[in-house]
């Protein structure tokens, strides 16, 4: 599906005489001529050689695009020294594809549309433990890791903010009396998703984590703010109310995602 080095690729398989044949194209190619295809087209076609004799066949475009998404998301956007505090979760969902979540359709639609904003683009889903907030944002993971998604984000990444390993640092960091590692990571963090921000939503799980340090308040404010970065966070509707609905820096920016747990019936549809 990728090349070692270089440019990812995608491979198609086509019978000619009874014999195989891989025909392979590079991700940027096929991207560049669904970008700029006629509306109506509801396949590609695609032309090759066989011992000079010329062959075609057609696809699907939805078909193709999958492919398409699967290779792009063969090549890692995190640099290493970055890795242990950021994962790409849509790279992680196209290596392990999981079924559709069911029942949550509204939920979902929400979602979407705040992400699709041009300013305030901050979905939170509150929720108490247990309800499925994290499954409902990995839906939204699964969209777009399969091309489910809107144009919009057909090019983008969900990157996991793994704040217990930023709080473990800091532990660290505090216990040797020397916060500059620390402080140098969370400015790394920062100008990396500033310089992706147009290509990635920010997943963080449990909101509430960026509340127990300045250096990570900072960062929330920023990205919600000056930056406007999308993202998308889970909190318990009791840390919900006592630390962010009321917040008059980042209360007015936050829309809230209310999750509820399904009923039975939603759930067997």
């Amino acid at each position: 599906m990728k090349k070692l080095f270089g440019e990812p690729e995608v491979e198609f398989i086509a019978r000619v005489n009874g014999e195989m044949h891989k025909v392979r194209y590079p991700a940027s190619y096929l991207r560049k001529i669904w970008e700029e295809r006629d509306e109506r087209a509801r396949e590609f076609r695609f032309s090759f050689e066989v011992n000079k004799e010329e062959f075609s066949f057609s696809l699907p475009l939805a078909e193709v695009m999958k492919h398409v998404r699967k290779a792009e998301l063969s090549q890692n956007i995190i640099p290493l020294w970055l890795q242990a505090y950021l994962v790409d979760l849509t790279q992680q969902s196209s290596n392990h594809p999981t079924l559709p979540e069911k029942g949550r359709d509204v939920e979902i639609e929400r979602i979407w549309s705040i992400l699709s904003r041009k300013k305030d683009r901050n979905a939170i889903l509150v929720g108490e433990t247990g309800v499925g907030k994290t499954t409902v944002a990995c839906e939204i993971v699964r969209q777009i890791a399969t091309n489910e998604c809107s144009v919009e984000f057909s090019k983008s990444r969900v990157i996991m903010l793994k704040t217990n390993e930023l709080l473990q640092l800091k532990r660290e960091a505090e216990n040797s009396k020397d916060l500059s590692v620390y402080l140098k990571r969370i400015e790394y963090i920062q100008n990396f998703i500033c310089k992706n921000k147009k290509d990635i939503i920010i997943y963080i799980d449990e909101l509430l984590h960026m509340k127990y340090d300045e250096s990570l308040v900072f960062m929330l404010y920023r990205m919600m703010g000056e930056e406007n970065v999308r993202i998308l966070a889970t909190v318990n509707t009791e840390f919900f109310k006592e630390y962010f609905l009321y917040d008059p820096s980042i209360g007015k920016r936050l829309s809230e995602v209310e999750i509820c747990e399904p009923e039975p019936e939603e759930i067997s549809l």
